[in-house]
């Protein structure tokens, strides 16, 4: 896979001008390119009880398919070395993004695939501090 990196100041310069919101989902691509199977993540996501099971049932078997398909959303392996890759290059993004003053909202996109709306959040905030945010600047594209 091939991202040419030095293109994000552009686009992210044209995203600010343009006054594009961005609501990034980092916590959602995450699992989509994790090695986690289904299964793993319902064991693991404890808050997944409060869902249907038919519900989760689902979530976890389009899980282990993305993870068999490997070339599931854009085209880059789920789970595969790309996968990594695009975590990389989108917390890289959000945080020109940042830097620039663009728009940026708080937003899980849940419920989806293993992610249980209220614990997303939390999984949201989490991926924004990672990618450098401050804990205040979090709540800030919450507000």
């Amino acid at each position: 896979m091939h991202i040419d990196e030095r293109k994000i100041s552009a686009l992210v310069q044209a995203m600010r001008e343009a006054g594009i919101w961005n609501v990034p989902t980092m916590a959602l691509w995450d699992l989509f390119y994790s090695n986690e199977t289904g299964d793993e993540l319902r064991r693991t996501r404890l808050e997944v009880r409060y869902m249907p099971k038919s519900m989760v049932d689902q979530w976890a078997q389009r899980k282990n398919t993305m993870l068999k398909e490997r070339a599931a959303f854009m085209g880059f392996g789920v789970g595969s070395k790309s996968g990594a890759r695009v975590s990389e290059i989108r917390r890289k993004l959000l945080k020109a993004l940042h830097d620039a003053g663009a728009r940026i909202a708080l937003g899980p996109d849940s419920p989806q695939v293993l992610s249980v709306p209220g614990f997303s959040i939390h999984r949201e905030m989490a991926a924004m501090i990672a990618a450098e945010f401050t804990p205040f600047q979090v709540l800030q594209c919450g507000t």
